[in-house]
């Protein structure tokens, strides 16, 4: 490019321009080209000088290791092949910009290349767009909003409104906009329309009741309030009509409800407890006219029999909101009184938060309550003595069946003595664990103390020559020994069926039959395992253990305390469940105080 002239004006273009030497592949198609000329807004684009770039191919340019030139080389060679005059598009990562390449031809064997900055076009068009899509989004909502809105030039004129309000009142766009607001109001009352928007505007006023009226004349109770704004840059006023038709219906059966109601109903502004309505069943049982009542306070007319209540009631509404069957007595105007149950609620009356009240009459069945809490206490009395005869006679029974396994081994009743503390021990600390706080109740506690006495009543079924036999036992004398629980619990169940109710004699049938089973599944007579074994039964074959191994038999010497424990540890999940070995450790002491104590006591 020689002509001066000509090298300034594209220099100082605000475009980039570059010349090119075609390069063709032996086909004849375009497949690279040379660097003949840059101007100086290339230079600038891609931070390079033209002496580094005339004179080198494109796929050199890629090759190279300016990423920057590379990126727009890789981009220059694409557009080189594409379509003629085809604008290509490329965004620089680096500077966030966009920018077209247009290839023309220029004379034999050459083409031109302009490098166009069009970023700013396509942020323009892409805030159009999103302006378009806010507008689009705006008018969806506006026109899905259930209320009725209007939008209102400075003189009240209808400019906009929503699909609800032609829906609603039946006008089109034709019949309302332009027109004032005023034609969807009643005729007589678009004075006072008028006059509450405008206190409304000056913020003396939260909204304005006067209904809308359809097309066909019908009207439609609504609550308008309207604010200040601004619309297509020009003041406008906004307008939101709600619908209260259901709210209107509502407060009317609410009105119709209070007024018939038989309970005692009033509503009390909160913040001075003045009395604001109350119905008639409130001025018929307490004696006063609505006139005496409305406007005046429950201090004032001495309404409660206890001065205090009435602030204790208050302080509690405004804590919780509401109150439930309070019982309550009040004092009638002529001095006599009624017993009610009193129940409160908080509620918004025309902006003002009251509480509204009821009270049923209950002193009919106050004073029958009285008469009954005194015939139970007599009844208590009388049931007190019954239950304890019942129980005196289960326990009678119980030792009795005790004294019978006595009369055959003369070490049982001190044997029987210390099982009863034993299982008491164990019982108590287990009804603390989790798993059994619901079964081990105080009256579990009770029967396993006594139905333990009669856990070996069947070896009054064991030949004396087995059972008094101070050596080691045969093997067949053994398996008639391993009967012993069979006879017991069936023995049992015979009294059972004479004394069907007693507790004490159910549980000793769980231990008498089952207080040799083993956790594993190995002990006698039926070989049950984990829980299905008795939780009685399971209590007691612990401390049946433990007290066996402490004493003196013909065949073996004691334990000590402490090796017995180390015995039982051993049985741990195999003779015994877990969870009783870690509560019997827990309580080992007071194990070891009982044995102590019952032995110095020759028991």
């Amino acid at each position: 490019m020689e002509n001066g002239s000509l090298l300034q004006f594209v220099n100082t273009m605000p475009v980039g321009f570059a010349k090119l030497k075609l390069i063709l592949d032996d086909q004849g198609q375009r497949c690279d080209a040379e660097f003949v000329f840059i101007n100086q807004k290339i230079e600038h684009t891609f931070d390079i000088s033209s002496k580094n770039i005339v004179g080198k191919t494109l796929t050199q340019l890629i090759n190279s290791d300016h990423i920057k030139t590379a990126t727009w080389a890789k981009t220059g060679l694409e557009s080189l092949k594409a379509p003629r005059n085809i604008p290509y598009h490329h965004h620089d990562l680096e500077s966030n910009r966009d920018y077209k390449l247009i290839v023309s031809r220029a004379e034999e064997g050459y083409v031109n290349t302009l490098i166009i900055d069009f970023t700013d076009e396509i942020l323009l068009e892409r805030e159009s767009q999103k302006l378009a899509n806010s507008m689009k989004n705006f008018y969806a909502f506006f026109n899905s909003i259930y209320d009725m809105l209007f939008i209102l030039d400075e003189q009240g004129n209808i400019i906009h409104a929503n699909k609800t309000v032609f829906d609603r009142l039946g006008y089109t766009e034709a019949e309302l906009y332009g027109n004032t607001v005023l034609k969807v109001h009643p005729e007589n009352r678009r004075d006072e329309a008028l006059a509450n928007v405008i206190e409304m505007l000056q913020g003396t006023r939260e909204y304005c009741p006067v209904p809308l009226v359809a097309k066909d004349g019908s009207t439609i109770a609504v609550e308008t309030r309207v604010k200040n704004g601004e619309w297509d840059g020009k003041p406008v006023l906004f307008g939101v009509c709600k619908d209260i038709s259901e709210l209107k219906a509502s407060e009317e059966k609410f009105s119709k409800a209070f007024h018939n109601s038989g309970a005692l109903m009033a509503i009390t502004r909160l913040s001075d407890a003045v009395f604001l309505d109350v119905n008639p069943a409130f001025c018929d049982n307490l004696g006063y006219s609505p006139e005496e009542i409305i406007g005046n306070t429950s201090d004032n007319l001495h309404l409660f029999k206890d001065p205090n209540l009435r602030e204790k009631l208050i302080e509690s509404l405004k804590l919780t909101h509401s109150l439930r069957n309070v019982e309550a007595t009040m004092l009638t105007k002529n001095g006599s009184t009624i017993t009610g149950l009193f129940n409160a609620d908080l509620i918004y009356l025309e902006n003002e938060l009251c509480f509204m009240t009821s009270m049923i009459d209950i002193s009919e069945r106050v004073l029958k309550e009285d008469k009954f809490k005194t015939y139970n206490k007599q009844l208590e009395g009388i049931v007190s003595v019954k239950v304890k005869e019942v129980a005196e006679a289960q326990l009678a029974t119980i030792t009795a069946l005790s004294n019978i396994t006595e009369s055959r081994d003369t070490d049982t009743g001190s044997h029987v003595e210390r099982l009863k503390e034993g299982c008491r021990i164990i019982a108590e600390n287990l009804s603390t664990h989790t798993e059994y706080k619901e079964i081990i109740t105080h009256d579990f506690i009770s029967r396993i103390q006594y139905a333990s006495v009669v856990h070996d009543i069947g070896k009054v079924g064991i030949r004396d020559s087995i059972l008094l036999k101070p050596g080691k036992l045969t093997f067949e004398e053994f398996e008639e020994i391993k009967q012993h629980p069979v006879i017991g619990a069936n023995v049992l169940k015979l009294v059972h069926k004479t004394y069907p109710g007693n507790a004490y004699i159910e549980m000793g049938i769980e231990i008498a039959e089952s207080h040799h089973e083993k956790w594993d599944g190995t002990g006698y007579p039926y070989h049950l395992s984990g829980d299905k074994i008795p939780l009685s039964a399971q209590i007691l074959a612990i401390c049946d253990v433990y007290d066996a191994l402490r004493s003196k038999r013909p065949y073996k010497e004691p334990l000590n305390h402490q090796d017995s424990l180390k015995e039982l540890l051993l049985g741990k999940g195999k003779h015994f469940n877990p969870i009783i070995v870690d509560t019997f450790m827990l309580c080992e002491n007071e194990f070891e105080q009982v044995y102590i104590k019952l032995l110095e006591t020759n028991i």
